[in-house]
């Protein structure tokens, strides 16, 4: 399951920078004739933060711990972006 919780400290100055790496990876893998970016994921000492566009001009920013499993998490993104998509129309 996956839920929406940002940190106080989080503000829109950081969304914006988010928004812009995802931008970036995106251009990048044009470049690199690899095709679009479906998520960019940066590895902490403490967690992985992964960050994805669902295409409708919003992203999801998801953390979590160093031992999460993965494939579990990408198949609750994928799942999470599909109902979003739903919603929008």
């Amino acid at each position: 399951m996956i839920s929406l919780a940002l940190s106080k400290d989080v503000d829109e100055e950081r969304i914006r920078a988010m928004q812009l790496l995802l931008s970036l990876g995106d251009r990048i893998g044009r470049e690199l004739a690899c095709g679009s970016t479906d998520r960019i994921m940066i590895q902490s000492v403490k967690n992985y933060v992964i960050m994805t566009s669902s295409g409708y001009k919003t992203a999801m920013n998801i953390r979590t711990k160093l031992n999460a499993k993965l494939g579990l998490i990408f198949l609750d993104i994928e799942c999470a972006l599909e109902a979003l998509m739903k919603l929008m129309g």
